[in-house]
């Protein structure tokens, strides 16, 4: 009676459970009042989340600023965005991330529901269950696992007779049980691997879809400096022409023109544009500085550019020798710079970009002869002097980029790690409450005494008689298991005697009694003959 009122009870309350959540989670395909909707984009982020399950519920009335879903004639699915504007009887939608109004203008009819629960990546876990692969593998663990706790007890019942085959019972048994051992093994390594899947989702959470990370090779500018002039032609000048690199006598070179290439390089889609000039200056080891005007800062138009100047040798000799003469200063180090300055503005990658290329300047030491580039001197290492007529810069940018999940061996995209963690760890935690449940149930048949075990295992066989078990033909088994089985293959009922703490059960068919005794003495085994034979008139305490 008490297991029939908690059955009852049950019942009732799943009956409860199943109404209210249909009430309350029914989709209106179903006849119910809400809809589902998996985020798939970042267009209101960060409201809602790609992979998230927005719940949307139907109202009479829809106001601005509501999150609402609604069908869109242009891309002919639904749209979760917010309302921002109502005219016409039509509503504009616009996603919070976006910069830019939806062109599709909903009317009252397509509006689907606003956003009254979202349950983060929800939405993942449900579309990775509705892979069909994904679905099949969860049915065929689920239905071994089933299939291994309930074999046992699927058995044909066929009897023998009336000129049909004699079979053998272990011929007509199913596959055995998953073990009780086994059955808590399996729960235990399904539970494990569910936890390290649910591990591996949590880190998918925490991670996002997309992470922003510096480029340090983001774009490159580069410089090239040249030099040149007319030259008097003779053993230091054959062609009458000074070139990049030499050495500039001041007594054959009387004007040097000098110039600054500028290029702009990156992978990335870019526009960019800019001021370029080139500064000059004339400066001496005891501080004497004079500018000297090379070009004025010019504008240009994407990834090329170039300065130019002119230095005329005979001037700076006059500056030279007046600061000389009115300093008293002799035998000073001069050095000429030219400087390139460079300022860019424009877009890299989708990033705005204002930058200034700062390029180590040209420098050539003067004295009273010559004019001769200055190799910077490299300190420590074995790598060769950087070339003073070419240099470069890396810029950084910050970059947007999927976020990932490092494992060890092994590196998954954030929605792979989502859909792959938590759609495993709800299969894998769906398997192994099945198996804890096969384990419990195996725990609970087989727990306690054998006295005990037996009543729980066959209740609905067993039937208890006040008259001593006995036969003409006697089999006595030496298992409860093996009696059962019998019971299950010719489905008779299992008859059951107590006396003195003995428990004989009994399975009857064609004349032939099977025996099992439990408890005291036990009744002794019996071959299977005829007749009241005086070993079985003994089977039975004080018979």
């Amino acid at each position: 009676m008490t297991r029939r009122l908690l059955a009852l009870l049950a019942g009732l309350a799943a009956l409860v459970a199943v109404g209210a959540l249909w009430v309350f989670a029914a989709p209106t395909s179903l006849g119910g009042k809400v809809d589902y909707a998996t985020i798939v984009g970042t267009s209101m982020e960060p409201t809602l989340h790609r992979g998230d399950l927005a719940i949307l519920r139907a109202r009479s009335d829809y106001r601005v600023g509501d999150v609402v879903g609604y069908r869109s004639g242009d891309l002919h699915r639904v749209v979760l965005h917010r309302i921002i504007g109502v005219a016409d009887g039509r509503y504009t939608f616009k996603g919070d991330n976006n910069d830019f109004i939806d062109s599709y203008r909903p009317t009252r009819s397509e509006l689907v529901g606003t956003e009254s629960v979202r349950v983060p990546v929800a939405g993942s876990v449900f579309t990775w269950l509705h892979e069909p692969v994904h679905a099949m593998l969860i049915g065929i663990v689920a239905a071994l696992l089933l299939a291994g706790g309930t074999g046992a007890g699927a058995v044909s019942r066929r009897r023998r007779g009336r000129g049909e085959s004699e079979q053998a019972p272990a011929r007509r048994r199913s596959l055995p049980a998953i073990p009780e051992a086994g059955a808590w093994i399996l729960a235990g390594a399904l539970g494990a691997a569910a936890l390290a899947f649910g591990v591996i989702g949590l880190l998918g959470l925490h991670q996002g879809a997309t992470r922003v990370v510096q480029d340090g090779q983001a774009y490159l500018q580069t410089g090239t400096y040249r030099y040149g002039g007319a030259a008097k032609a003779g053993a230091v000048y054959p062609r009458g022409r000074v070139r990049t690199g030499d050495t500039v006598f001041t007594k054959l070179v009387d004007r040097l023109h000098v110039s600054f290439d500028y290029r702009f390089a990156s992978a990335r889609p870019h526009g960019v544009a800019g001021t370029i000039a080139l500064a000059g200056r004339l400066t001496s080891q005891q501080g004497f500085s004079r500018v000297i005007p090379l070009a004025p800062p010019a504008r240009f138009t994407g990834d090329r550019a170039t300065a130019a100047g002119t230095l005329d040798l005979a001037s700076l000799q006059k500056t030279v020798a007046a600061y000389e003469k009115s300093t008293g200063v002799q035998a000073d180090a001069y050095t000429v710079t030219v400087e390139p300055k460079v300022h860019v503005r424009g877009v890299v990658g989708g990033q705005p970009l204002t930058a200034t290329f700062a390029s180590p300047p040209l420098s050539l030491g003067l004295d009273a002869t010559k004019l001769k580039v200055l190799v910077p001197v490299q300190v420590g290492g074995n790598a060769p002097a950087p070339d003073p007529m070419h240099v470069q810069t890396a810029g950084s940018l910050p970059r947007t980029e999927r976020g990932s999940v490092a494992l060890p061996g092994l590196r998954l995209s954030v929605p792979t790690a989502r859909r792959v963690g938590l759609g495993g760890a709800v299969a894998l935690a769906v398997a192994a409450l099945i198996a804890a449940l096969i384990a419990l149930r195996r725990t609970v048949r087989g727990g306690g005494s054998e006295e005990e075990r037996i009543p729980r295992r066959y209740q609905s066989l067993i039937v208890d008689v006040a008259t001593p078990l006995e036969a003409p033909r006697i089999v006595d088994l030496t298992s409860m298991e093996s009696l059962g089985g019998l019971a299950e293959f010719y489905g008779r009922a299992i008859l059951h005697h107590e006396r003195d703490g003995v428990h004989t059960f009994g399975v009857e068919e064609d004349g032939v009694l099977h025996r099992f005794a439990l408890g005291g003495s036990r009744p002794p085994l019996a071959a299977v003959g005829g007749g009241q034979e005086e070993p079985h008139r003994r089977a039975e305490p004080g018979a």
